[in-house]
Formats: C-alpha cells, structure tokens, sequence
C-alpha cells in the first residue's frame, strides 16, 4: 500500500513537467518576430503622439487579425487591408510589398472595429504568411495633400 502511495505521488508530480512545452517548441516561439525600425516616439502632424509600445500593440493586433484571414471594422472599410503606397513613400529594404495598413488609436487602445478608426494608420509590409511582418512606418490622414491620402508620421 505504502509502494502504492509512493508511486501515486511521483507520477502526480510528473504529470504537470508534460504540461510543460519542449525546449525546440520555445525555440520556434522565440522566431516569431515583428520587425521594427529604430525609434521610440511617433509624432503625427504635432497632433497625436505614439510611444512605441503603442506601435507595438497595433502591430500585434494586426498580426493577429492577418493570421485568422479576417478583418475589422466600421462600415465600409476593413483593416487591415492592402495599401498600395499611391503617396511613393521610401521605406527600409526589409520592408517590401504587399503592404497593409492597420488603424492605430490616438486614445492607445487596440482597434477592434465598431467605431470610426480616425486618421493614424500604421504600415506593415514582407509579412510571410506567418508570424512574420516588419513594421515599414506610420502614417496620418492628418494635413495630407489629397483626400483619403496620407503623410508620413515621424518615428523618433
């Protein structure tokens, strides 16, 4: 009875160290990857301010929203969805085409659709159809040059 108890008591404590993901399993987690460029404050026409943190969770969302091959909303307009970079603007070499433009919200939540999404958008390009995509930039409708276009916000 006692070689009974011992032996529950060992394969309870072994069962929870299966639970537990294979050291390769955290190495592939550790690939995923969202790519930035060097900056840490974005500044949108002098009118709304990011901290990169802020990109940061825009980014994931629209990561995750890519991934399941859905969209969010209001209205008319989904995000995130392709952006064909009519305004020509030059973005880093890691950051290549097809580009997608996702909102990001000037009150620092996440855009989850519902309710207007304002004027800042962020950029994210050289997705692999996985867990990888490089943040190209953001952008505001704030003073653009022509309706519905866009100008580049300033990461610094």
């Amino acid at each position: 009875m006692v070689a009974f108890i011992s032996s529950l008591a060992v394969l309870a404590l072994a069962v929870p160290a299966l639970a537990m993901p294979a050291s390769n399993a955290t190495a592939e987690l550790s690939k995923r990857a969202i790519s930035y460029p060097n900056f840490q404050n974005v500044n949108c026409e002098g009118l709304h301010y990011y901290q990169k943190s802020h990109v940061e969770a825009a980014a994931k969302k629209a990561l995750a929203v890519l991934k399941t091959g859905g969209t969010v909303g209001w209205r008319n307009t989904w995000y995130p969805h392709e952006w064909y970079n009519r305004e020509k603007f030059q973005y880093a070499a890691n950051c290549q085409a097809k580009w997608y433009e996702f909102p990001i919200m000037s009150n620092h939540k996440d855009y989850n659709g519902g309710t207007n999404p304002l004027e800042d958008r962020i950029v994210l390009g050289s997705w692999n159809g996985a867990d990888d995509i490089v943040l190209c930039g953001v952008m505001t409708h704030l003073n653009a040059p022509t309706v519905n276009g866009f100008k580049p916000c300033t990461l610094y």
